[in-house]
């Protein structure tokens, strides 16, 4: 029972392991910096050429930029487009070599990724792109959006002209594929009928309502053959009209008519290419990164040379 350890004592080893790994690291560093200085002749001349590889990288010319479009799409799952565009991300075309793939294969446009979109209030409309991918399918706030999906690629400054024409076989590529023709074609029929149904309602709507408002006896009601109200007088029941769901179906045969107006195609643009405005090689987070790389390069250079002249004593 002696060797047991209680709360405390844990917390106290815990401490005492972070105070020995803050103070190894202190002496690396403490070290690391006195080589440096020690070794000047050695560490100042790598630092200039990562310093000019930096500045090298970082032309405006080799600026690297993200270019990112929301998609709609009219009929194919998400599924679908999925096997569609895996052929851009790996280059390999196995039915024919659409018009986009030089671009692919010469490296214009590279790093070609799709990211969910998020519609937190189940409207239909777009709330923002989950980049970030945290998001999980089964969340019930962040909804993803079914039929629409952010397509990005990247691309350097000196190419930025080329980005409608890739925009234009993109969307061709897509679109010239059987699998979405077939998934297109067999929504739009479906489209159609509803288009038609909310239609149906909204003018059997209008028929009870013209039947309430101006009919003051008491109604009942029977379908006719045309899909509108008649009424008559039955004195056992009445009829109460709830405005709130008039409104709510109004709305919803609206979205549905401006869903049914972006049928044009399987895959359809929301808007054109968007150009990210910072750059993902900037130079000062490139220089950091240089200058931190040709330290440790140096270092190691440094420490090998001083091991030699050790040696060599």
């Amino acid at each position: 029972m002696d060797n047991e350890l209680n709360l405390f004592d844990l917390f106290l080893l815990a401490w005492r392991g972070c105070k020995r790994a803050v103070k190894a690291l202190w002496r690396t560093c403490v070290c690391a910096i006195r080589l440096t200085i020690r070794k000047w002749w050695i560490s100042l001349p790598v630092l200039v050429i990562f310093i000019a590889g930096a500045l090298i990288y970082t032309r405006q010319d080799n600026l690297t930029y993200k270019v990112y479009a929301v998609a709609k799409l009219n009929g194919p799952t998400l599924n679908l487009f999925n096997e569609v565009f895996r052929p851009l991300q790996s280059g390999v075309f196995f039915n024919g070599t659409p018009e986009v793939a030089h671009y692919i294969y010469d490296r214009t446009a590279r790093r070609f990724e799709t990211f969910p979109v998020i519609d937190c209030l189940r409207d239909n409309i777009i709330d923002y792109v989950d980049f970030d991918r945290d998001i999980k399918p089964t969340d019930t706030v962040n909804w993803q959006m079914r039929d629409h999906i952010c397509i990005q690629f990247r691309i350097k400054y000196r190419d930025l002209a080329e980005v409608p024409t890739i925009e234009k076989q993109l969307i061709a590529y897509f679109n010239g594929n059987e699998s979405m023709q077939h998934a297109y074609k067999s929504a739009l029929p479906v489209m159609d009928r509803k288009v038609e149904f909310c239609h149906t309602q909204i003018e059997k709507l209008d028929s009870l309502t013209t039947a309430f408002y101006f009919n003051q006896k008491e109604l009942s009601l029977q379908e006719s053959s045309n899909n509108t109200i008649v009424t008559g007088e039955q004195s056992s029941r009445s009829m109460e009209l709830f405005l709130p769901a008039i409104y709510a179906h109004i709305d919803y045969t609206q979205q549905v008519d401006v869903q049914r107006a972006s049928y044009t195609a399987p895959v359809a643009l929301e808007d054109h290419f968007a150009v990210n405005p910072d750059p993902i090689n900037s130079r000062a987070k490139m220089l950091v990164l240089f200058i931190l790389a040709g330290w440790l390069v140096s270092l190691a250079i440094a420490w090998g040379v001083e091991k030699a002249c050790v040696k060599s004593i």
